[in-house]
């Protein structure tokens, strides 16, 4: 009798609407919800983690993205409460206070896909993450501008845009594919949720709503958005949507709820679309409200076909992932090697562990180093490499620069010649204006020898002349062992460096220091 109360309960509350903060004027009906849930998958992974929280386990709840993700369309303080994914961490915690849900966001804004993809993903998502909420950057195809480039097409381009594609997209739904995978295989096997946006822009005319001081008319600029074809600086959520189903992941959709009402009448539930939205690419408070609706929607209908039908998956081995659907993109990953993955290389390197505080999350909770602070101390680590034609490699460095006194020059060389050569670079520790002060990225050229595997890079430490110590620190090194192509940039870098902190300190919470995965078990930071 008390299962069929509970039933009765869970069912009567899936068409209870729910509170979120920045709510619209009229709440989502439950059809509205149903329209908003894209794609549900088999729901067997999400059904295991609402398991863990009726249960009271310790979880963590992982935000994956770009800027929508990182609270850059929302005005709100810097603990991201405006976005849906803290939104909807709350719910949670409300909902199953018996369970402690930790939150991390991971998540860049401004990137390509390349650049997205191809980042230190191991390390940047929690790895304890149960829960992921991934939303695909919305410049992933930012190169897909046939239509309104002023250039002569080719046969091929016109070929493509009559069939609706672009080898550029094409590529970059590989490469979601990849960091998918990447998700789907972290340790505790997290349940994985598209959280797909819309935006109102296909890179014609202005991006925001207003010019010049005047409200752009509501449909202005409106008429030419497509609901099925987003080339340009957006996304294609059909082609999402199919990752999805190969991969029978839920998937939630912005644009499913609010497309034809916004088209039609600029507005959606009572809020004017240039209020749902901050510009014509990010939504709003009120947007982030209706993705949390629909995310909160999801897990209760999840949570009632948990308690018709427990799954008899959780708690068991959880089946490998079929073949990839678009392609094997594994000479594409980086090896992304942070301060502990270093200490572990190959060679001579007695240099030691430090951590830096942060601003935000307190003393001894920011990026992690290799540092020393001896003159003439050495460190030689040896790095893996896949050579093949052509045989030429970068290696990024990421480095400490500061205006601190302290702060030396490394020199940085390739000692054995026989299995790599390189110039001689310096990287100078010390800043000489504050807007430098900070992890930068220097890039070294090698040319790895035929047949060898490993490169051995040699780093010297000096005095520098405008400091009065010796003090160096690296961050991380990356290498792509198969590949001589170059990835992203400082400021890309540093978001990532920051967020792996966050999600370090996620994992040590959950685990233990001694057991966070992120630093210890992911030696090679493969994505």
């Amino acid at each position: 009798m008390a299962a069929l109360r509970e039933l009765g309960r869970l069912a009567a509350d899936l068409g209870k609407p729910e509170t979120v903060p920045e709510a619209l004027p009229h709440p989502l009906s439950v059809g509205q919800l149903q329209q908003a849930l894209s794609h549900e998958g088999s729901l067997e992974r999400l059904r295991c983690f609402m398991q863990k929280l009726r249960d009271g386990q310790n979880v963590t709840l992982a935000a994956v993205g770009g800027s929508i993700t990182a609270g850059s369309s929302t005005a709100v303080s810097k603990d991201l409460s405006g976005t849906f994914h803290m939104k909807v961490h709350h719910w949670l915690q409300r909902r199953y206070p018996q369970a402690h849900i930790r939150h991390a966001t991971a998540a860049i804004p401004s990137v390509f896909h390349e650049d997205y993809m191809e980042h230190c993903l191991t390390g940047h998502v929690a790895q304890s993450a149960d829960l992921v909420l991934l939303d695909t950057p919305a410049n992933l195809c930012s190169k897909c501008k046939n239509e309104v480039a002023p250039v002569a097409k080719t046969r091929l381009q016109k070929r493509d845009d009559e069939q609706g594609r672009c080898r550029a997209c094409d590529e970059a739904m590989s490469a979601i594919e990849l960091m998918l995978r990447t998700l789907l295989d972290l340790p505790r096997r997290p349940a994985v949720v598209f959280v797909n946006a819309f935006m109102w822009w296909n890179l014609r005319g202005h991006n925001g709503w207003k010019r010049r001081g005047r409200n752009l008319p509501g449909l202005e600029g409106l008429d030419d958005v497509e609901f099925h074809r987003q080339w340009g600086h957006g996304r294609h959520e059909h082609m999402l949507d199919e990752l999805a189903k190969y991969y029978a992941a839920p998937s939630v959709s912005l644009r499913d709820v609010i497309f034809h009402d916004g088209k039609a009448t600029s507005q959606f539930n009572g809020m004017p679309l240039d209020k749902l939205y901050k510009d014509r690419i990010h939504p709003s408070g009120g947007g982030h409200s209706i993705m949390a609706q629909a995310l909160i929607y999801l897990f209760k209908r999840t949570a009632l076909l948990q308690a018709v039908d427990p799954s008899s998956r959780c708690g068991f081995a959880t089946p490998s992932l079929p073949p990839p659907m678009l392609g094997d993109r594994t000479q594409q990953r980086l090896q992304c090697l942070n301060a502990h993955a270093l200490r572990k290389l190959p060679g001579d390197c007695p240099w030691g562990l430090s951590i830096a505080d942060s601003r935000r999350r307190g003393k001894g909770t920011g990026m992690h180093y290799l540092s020393t602070d001896r003159s003439g101390a050495r460190c030689q680590m040896g790095v893996s490499v896949q050579p093949d034609e052509p045989a030429d490699r970068y290696i990024g460095i990421a480095y400490l620069s500061s205006m601190k006194g302290e702060m030396g020059v490394a020199h940085v060389e390739c000692p054995i010649a026989t299995s790599c050569s390189c110039d001689k670079l310096s990287l100078q520790g010390h800043a000489w204006k504050a807007s430098l002060g900070h992890v930068r990225l220097a890039s070294l050229f090698v040319n790895v020898t035929r047949g060898s595997t490993r490169c051995d890079l040699r780093f010297t430490v000096t005095n520098s002349e405008n400091a009065t110590g010796a003090h160096f620190s690296i961050a991380a090194l990356l290498v792509n062992p198969y590949s001589n192509r170059w990835w992203f940039g400082e400021w890309l870098l540093r978001r990532a460096l920051s967020s792996l902190a966050q999600g370090h300190s996620a994992d040590e919470a959950e685990l233990g220091r001694e057991n966070a995965v992120s630093w210890e078990d992911q030696l090679a930071g493969e994505f």
